[in-house]
């Protein structure tokens, strides 16, 4: 989550009322990697806003926040199926090996 301090530091830049000092900070905060993609979010919304408030068409604007929208469900859509597949696999391979084991495959008196 974003902090109000540096929303507005980031709105001072845009707007390039930004001091050195204000700029320093903000530098600062984007070098945390974790930063870096908050920062890009909050400039293409910023962005899609500034636009939208130009642009007198809504609709057009509406259906590009939709796509946007969408495209962050399916991220995480897409990461939480990964997440389900990754332990299905483990139950899947745990279940088949207690069947062979049941079958004695790995019994020592059944080799010789």
């Amino acid at each position: 989550m974003i902090s109000k301090e540096i929303e507005n530091l980031i709105v001072k830049y845009l707007s390039q009322a930004a001091t050195a000092e204000d700029l320093d900070v903000l530098n600062n905060w984007i070098a945390d990697d974790k930063n870096h993609q908050v920062y890009k979010d909050f400039i293409k919304t910023h962005f899609a806003i500034t636009l939208a408030m130009n642009d007198s068409d809504i609709n057009k604007i509406k259906e590009e926040l939709r796509k946007e929208i969408r495209k962050g469900k399916k991220k995480y859509y897409s990461r939480r199926l990964l997440s389900v597949m990754k332990y299905a696999a483990i139950a899947i391979f745990f279940i088949g090996v207690g069947i062979i084991w049941q079958q004695g495959v790995f019994d020592k008196t059944r080799m010789r």
